[in-house]
């Protein structure tokens, strides 16, 4: 007993003194035992996503709750300004806004058209100019990362999918007009062969930004403005047949409620009525949302209905942001299959970084940063750093209300160069949510993005190490807009003469002063005093830096008095794509006895007369304007008559350029 008392004691001595030895070490590393390092945590995933999973819906109609749980922004109002008075009754179609109804046939794909006739709308209210885009290209376009798309028992007919999912294509991809991609439901039965074709239809529209207004159906005022503010509204709902009313006055009502569950169905509203009855007799009041369905214009009243608000399990209500396509930038990222979840460390505050590798494809410019905000109100400190967390070349801050994908320009474009390396960072702030940082992760049997280790990184504060998100299985949702500098001719013309006394035909010099080669079959025209007289076609190649010089053929120039204006434009007709196209004309006016071409006759044309009478050698810039007794040399007597011209300014010269000669 005795023996066992003494080990028992031995080895608490033992322990303490590991204790105080191990807190000795960690204190004189500056780390607390008390004060462990926090380890990011993930948000749960969207109850209604694993709905989902667990029950599918008996009517499917293709729209699937995104992964990214976004419950939390119903606390979380996003800070507007006053709200504006709006009137009982609007319709975009009233303005002519809203592109003709489609058919999405026996296909899951009203989250493809739902999303597509928002971006249609977006563009002719903006551009007033109308386009179809390719429903086709988004279904087939998905990243193969979400598994359930392009498994063998799925295809992209039956898949399903959300507005996240079908603006992540236009980000990445652009659209591309239906003509060239056209919709084919039996293109999308394949079975886990489907190709995505977009790379032969060229972009038109491309999106880098994705709004959420609510995600909920009670915010009825935010919804109209936001229909009033941007126009019309991607929406999800729950649609169930036996809910949908045929009312004498407005036609068909969906009125689900109360609603239990989740949306099922996705289309857009474009407009909203007050005066919209209920007919559901377990919900009391007016009002309803104008809605354009994907069921072809024999549906409902001519592809339309009402939604009445507040009802059907209404979400994921948003809008899209647009650009012109732009075919020499590109899209920096490791998140293929976009944001799944959201990361933090509990806090409203941490840092995201990723690091990019420039393209080979030349030197440009990195002009914009992309990412997620996880929620309403956010706000951003954005860094740009050389190489791998090396000097700082940048750095901004802004706020951003709406949970959304954003893209932000940078104060300044950052020159890069081919394969160079170079770090992106923000810190986001997400008041009321703990996490903050938008990433992308595995979910089994649902998507499987690549995770790239030593490329996406998190951390807590600014004075904590940067954590590898390949750790934990996450990669980073933030991108890097970089353009590339395009390498373009530009035609200048240098200068213009005659070959006197041999003839009058005027000859000139082109230089290609730009970066790119200027390829043959453009014109350089000629014109005197305003008016075209001919053309000369250019048949050969410009290399950056190199001049052709070349002559009006079979025209003689004839001078007139008192003078002519000359001038001569390289590629007239706009052939060549250049990078200025308003340098391309050279214009002088030439007078008789006005040797330097300054635009009179002075003291210094005596002299540059004078020296050429005695030294023939001796360059004039315009010797035919020295000729002025018309003997086609240059004599004492021209020297006396372009002296007398300087004396007497309505003393009269005549050059005889083209008049004999």
């Amino acid at each position: 007993m005795e023996n066992e008392n003494l080990m028992t004691k031995s080895v608490a001595i033992v322990s303490v003194t590991l204790f105080i030895m191990v807190s000795a070490l960690l204190l004189f590393a500056g780390i607390g035992v008390c004060s462990a390092t926090k380890l990011p945590q993930w948000d749960s995933l969207n109850p209604d996503f694993l709905s989902y999973l667990k029950n599918p819906p008996q009517e499917f109609y293709g729209y699937i709750p995104p992964p990214v749980n976004r419950k939390h922004l119903a606390t979380i109002p996003v800070s507007v300004a006053t709200p504006i008075k709006l009137p009982a009754r609007f319709d975009w179609r009233d303005y002519g806004m809203v592109t003709p109804v489609k058919d999405q046939g026996s296909c899951g794909t009203c989250w493809v058209f739902g999303t597509t006739s928002v971006l249609e709308s977006d563009v002719l209210l903006k551009e007033n100019i109308s386009y179809d885009f390719s429903e086709q290209s988004v279904a087939l376009c998905v990243d193969r990362s979400w598994i359930y798309l392009y498994d063998d028992s799925t295809d992209p007919c039956q898949a399903g999918g959300s507005s996240t999912l079908a603006s992540s294509v236009f980000i990445k991809r652009g659209s591309v007009q239906e003509s060239c991609n056209p919709y084919n439901t039996s293109a999308l039965n394949c079975d886990g062969s489907c190709v995505c074709d977009n790379d032969s239809c060229p972009g038109v529209k491309e999106v880098d930004g994705y709004r959420l207004v609510t995600d909920t159906a009670t915010e009825i005022e935010a919804i109209k403005t936001a229909v009033y503010n941007h126009g019309p509204l991607i929406v999800a709902y729950q649609h169930k047949s036996n809910y949908l009313y045929n009312d004498p006055v407005y036609g068909y009502i969906h009125d689900n409620y109360p609603c239990i569950g989740f949306a099922n169905h996705m289309v857009s509203i474009v407009g909203w009525d007050d005066s919209v009855p209920h007919p559901n007799p377990w919900h009391r009041g007016t009002g309803a949302w104008i809605v354009k369905n994907s069921w072809g214009p024999d549906w409902g009243n001519n592809g339309y209905f009402y939604l009445t608000y507040n009802s059907s399990c209404t979400s994921e209500v948003a809008y899209l942001l647009y650009k012109a396509d732009n075919p020499d930038e590109e899209l920096l990222y490791w998140d293929e299959a976009g944001h799944i979840t959201s990361v933090g460390y509990r806090d409203d505050s941490a840092w995201v970084a990723n690091v990019f590798t420039a393209p080979d494809s030349g030197t440009g410019n990195l002009t914009h940063v992309d990412f997620w905000t996880t929620s309403n109100n956010a706000k951003y400190e954005l860094y740009v750093w050389d190489d791998f967390f090396g000097s700082q070349l940048a750095h901004q801050s802004g706020s951003l209300q709406e949970y959304g994908y954003y893209s932000i320009p940078l104060n300044h474009a950052i020159p890069i160069y081919a394969g160079q390396r170079f770090t992106i960072g923000v810190k986001m702030t997400t008041p009321g949510y703990g996490y903050p940082i938008a990433v992308e992760k595995g979910i089994r049997n649902v998507v499987e993005p690549p995770i790239q280790s030593n490329v996406s990184f998190i951390r807590h504060t600014a004075g904590d190490s940067w954590t590898d998100l390949a750790d934990y299985g996450w990669n980073a949702c933030l991108r890097a807009r970089v353009t590339r500098e395009e390498k373009k001719p530009d035609l200048r013309v240098t200068a213009t003469w005659t070959c006197w006394p041999d003839n009058c035909t005027i000859c000139y010099n082109v230089t290609n002063i730009g970066k790119g080669t200027a390829p043959p079959g453009h014109n350089t025209t000629l014109f005197v005093d305003g008016e075209e007289v001919t053309h000369d076609l250019v048949v050969v190649n410009l290399a950056p830096n190199a001049s052709y010089t070349g002559c009006f053929k079979d025209y003689n120039w004839t001078y007139t008095p008192p003078d002519d204006n000359i001038t001569v434009c390289a590629d007239n007709d706009n052939i060549v794509a250049e990078s200025n196209e308003t340098n391309n004309c050279f214009t002088n006016m030439w007078k008789c006895g006005d040797v330097n071409m300054d635009g009179e006759v002075t003291i210094e044309d005596v002299r540059e007369v004078w020296n050429r009478y005695l030294d023939p050698n001796y360059a004039l810039e315009l010797p035919w304007a020295a000729d002025v007794n018309c003997d086609e040399d240059i004599t004492i007597g021209d020297v006396r008559k372009v002296w007398n011209r300087y004396l007497d300014p309505g003393y009269e010269l005549n050059c005889c350029c083209g008049a004999g000669i």
